[in-house]
């Protein structure tokens, strides 16, 4: 589902919520998933992390 709707809008977030339980989440295997580099999923993830909606690990 590569562009379907841009992490900074809230795209990676909402592909998270709809993985199973167990599913990969790691920037790698996210950048597989998503199509995107793992810069930009890293950064999202930062961001989803700063702005509360993912926890601090």
């Amino acid at each position: 589902m590569p562009g379907a709707v841009p992490h900074g809008d809230g795209g990676g977030g909402v592909h998270l919520r709809t993985l199973p339980e167990g599913a990969p989440t790691s920037v790698q295997a996210l950048a597989r998933q998503l199509g995107d580099s793992e810069f930009e999923i890293a950064a999202a993830l930062r961001e989803l992390r700063d702005r509360g909606f993912l926890p601090k690990a």
